[in-house]
């Protein structure tokens, strides 16, 4: 639960305050990020309209919820680190999108979690398996938040996203390491 719950939080910030951050310090106008940072959260409140998917399909490969969630966060992975080695300077429309994309994969990440924590922890271990899992996503908020800016603020943004990418290999290891679950037939 540690490394799922993290691994959920590391990507909200970054399509959030963090990016509302970075677009502020390379001077993109006040109005760009405002619309785009309220953009930004629109999957995490519509998730509901594809959370069906997940149930019905799935890759063949590890387990119904480790497939999706391993293709979810080597998918947040490889947008995060391209997200860094964008200028948003030069093409807000192009980071901001990227950015959705991003919020999509994190939402998408976060409904597998959900379903694989429900189907893995028995009734008595459920409250304390998602109390885990909401520090742990807490920490990732932190981390993603406050240390971005410090790494940006002394390297580069492209090495604070570089390196936030990086830490996303913390969900991938957690999600190879973690006991499959019976799927029913489909």
């Amino acid at each position: 639960m540690l490394g799922l719950g993290f691994a959920s939080g590391l990507p909200n910030p970054l399509a959030g305050d963090t990016l509302s951050a970075w677009f502020d310090d390379v001077g993109v106008p006040l109005a760009s990020v405002a619309f785009f940072g309220g953009l930004v959260h629109l999957p995490c409140n519509l998730k509901f309209v594809w959370a069906s998917v997940f149930d019905r399909f799935w890759p063949p490969f590890l387990s119904r919820r480790r497939s999706w969630l391993l293709v979810c966060q080597v998918v947040l992975l490889l947008l995060i680190g391209v997200m860094g080695a964008l200028d948003p300077a030069k093409g807000p429309a192009l980071v901001a999108a990227l950015a959705l994309v991003v919020a999509f994969t994190a939402a998408s990440q976060d409904i597998v979690s959900d379903a694989y924590r429900t189907e893995l922890l028995s009734a008595a271990q459920r409250a304390s398996g998602v109390a885990i899992f909401v520090m742990a996503y807490r920490v990732a908020l932190i981390v993603t938040g406050s240390l971005a800016l410090i790494v940006a603020d002394h390297v580069s943004w492209t090495v604070a996203f570089w390196m936030l990418a990086g830490l996303m290999s913390v969900g991938i290891v957690t999600t190879l390491v973690a006991p499959p679950v019976a799927v029913p037939p489909r």
